[in-house]
């Protein structure tokens, strides 16, 4: 029988390791029939808050709930292995003496024989391996192996599931195919789910919620559109694209017909140069890339040089002259002291 569903919440959480606070008062609910994607840089301390709601590390302070089931607290930790959370890892983690179906039913210990071969058959089928029901992990793809991992994972109906970067060691060409089977499997499921990742892209494409961490604390939180039209600081905006940052001595004349006052910068996506003949701002193409349906594009203004990104059909050559100007939705200003360690 399923568990009822019930939020997972972090209160409060903090945790020191090495001498070093890692992570520092972080506060995240993931709510049931919702994946939320915790981003940040490397060393921000996202698998380490993944470590602490899977009860793999104990917590300093706060507190891991889910409902009002207490997880941790400080002097306090229920073992991973009694917690009803599926947990899924980069390296999949596959008992490699046991076939596909008998990974998948290993956490099944409290049903039948019976009943366990038909759910293992069952989840790999909705992950579209029924056929490799017999094959052994080195006899599967990564892709494969990955599928196993997560049928695996949500078998035993999981009270939440932990995702630290699950996507990330496969091949490019099957990442998105097994982003998609896997997205698609959590939401049937209907748990509360966390998935750690540093491809932006991809977690605003899948993922409910953003949470944007840094320097082991929480920055913003929201939607994909919420933190992508409405970032509360510099390094909220950097975590889900590039950036072009102007200053007050390089921001070229004409290209923004707002007021930068002093001590601010004015960060602009590279998505929102537009070529516009009526602009007074006027820019040499020094270098042309395709990429997929858009084009790479370098301008350079006096001394400054910036990438852009344009429509491929608006693709300039190389010598080229044009003027510039900015869409509004994809201009920020903030303050100067803010980009002194993000740059």
């Amino acid at each position: 029988m399923t568990a009822p569903r019930e939020a997972l919440t972090a209160t409060g959480l903090v945790k020191s390791l090495g001498g070093r606070t890692v992570v520092d008062g972080v506060n995240l609910t993931l709510a049931p029939d919702t994946i939320t994607a915790l981003l940040g840089p490397s060393g921000a301390g996202k698998s380490t808050v993944l470590r602490l709601l899977a009860g793999l590390e104990p917590v300093d302070e706060g507190e891991v709930r889910i409902g009002e089931r207490v997880l941790s607290r400080s002097g306090h930790t229920v073992p991973p292995e009694k917690r009803n959370t599926g947990l899924i890892f980069q390296d999949f983690a596959l008992f490699p003496h046991l076939t596909a179906s008998e990974n998948v039913s290993f956490g099944l210990a409290h049903l039948s024989k019976t009943d366990r071969s038909r759910e293992a058959i069952a989840w790999l089928e909705r992950l579209g391996l029924a056929h490799r029901a017999g094959a052994y992990p080195h006899q599967l793809s990564g892709g494969e192996q990955q599928r196993v991992a997560i049928a695996r994972a949500l078998a035993p109906g999981p009270q939440a599931l932990l995702m630290d970067e699950p996507f990330s060691g496969l091949d490019p060409a099957l990442r998105d195919e097994v982003a998609d089977i896997t997205v698609s499997a959590v939401r049937e499921a209907g748990v509360p789910a966390l998935l750690v990742s540093h491809d932006a892209s991809a977690a605003m494409a899948r993922a409910d919620q953003l949470a944007i961490m840094r320097d082991g604390k929480i920055l913003q939180s929201g939607t994909a559109d919420d933190l992508y039209d409405t970032p509360n600081s510099l390094a909220v905006a950097r975590a889900l694209g590039p950036l072009v940052i102007f200053g007050e001595d390089t921001l070229p004349e004409g290209l923004w017909h707002g007021a930068l006052n002093p001590g601010h910068v004015l960060a602009v996506r590279e998505a929102a140069f537009r070529i516009d003949p009526t602009s007074p701002c006027e820019a040499s193409v020094v270098d042309v890339a395709r990429i997929a349906e858009e084009v790479r594009v370098t301008f350079r203004v006096g001394e400054l040089d910036f990438a852009t990104r344009l429509p491929h059909y608006q693709r300039p050559r190389e010598g080229d002259v044009v003027c510039l100007s900015l869409h509004p939705d994809g201009t920020f200003v903030f303050p100067a002291t803010a980009t002194v360690s993000e740059r």
